[in-house]
């Protein structure tokens, strides 16, 4: 069962910070090319310089305190869902759930800004004189596929072909 989890585990994260794990101990030649030999020389220098220690010291503090930012701000509203027997539970599942949609929206309502009738294709089209008309290929892709096949990609063609799928002119 855990098997194809584990996989990726293993291949996108343990894999990877053995590589830096190993880098870490080779040598850096003056022309800026990596030297594999195996020496402590990136350490001492990392320990004895004061501005490297300071900041590990810096970033770790700042990623502790975010972390028990984090579990405070996402316990106690499980703690609370996990304990009410309202009715209102898939409401308050629906508030816990709702911040993830953010990125799907902005990126599903930024396809309009390529597929609108001033977005990126129609802008192409025109500027390529291949259709001087604006279509507007947002909500009706399918529609779109479909009379486009029926037209047979003739131009003539397409306005009839739109309008057999619900649409006055040609706007899909």
């Amino acid at each position: 069962m855990l098997a194809p989890s584990l996989t990726a585990v293993f291949l996108l994260l343990v894999i990877p910070v053995c590589f830096v794990i190993v880098y870490s101990f080779w040598l850096r030649a003056p022309t800026g090319a990596d030297i594999p030999a195996f020496q402590f020389g990136n350490y001492v220098k990392f320990f004895e310089d004061f501005f490297y220690p300071k900041i590990m010291l810096q970033t770790i503090r700042v990623s502790l305190e975010t972390v028990i930012l984090c579990l405070i701000m996402g316990y106690i509203p499980a703690y609370f869902f996990f304990r009410t027997e309202s009715r209102l539970k898939p409401v308050l599942l629906l508030l816990i759930m709702l911040p993830f949609w953010i990125s799907f929206i902005i990126r599903t309502l930024s396809w309009i800004n390529i597929l609108g009738d001033t977005g990126l294709i129609n802008h192409v089209l025109n500027h390529r004189s291949i259709d001087d008309r604006k279509h507007f290929f947002g909500y009706s892709l399918g529609c779109g596929k479909k009379a486009r096949a029926q037209a047979g990609y003739r131009k003539d063609g397409l306005s009839d072909a739109f309008r057999g799928c619900g649409h006055g002119d040609l706007q899909a």
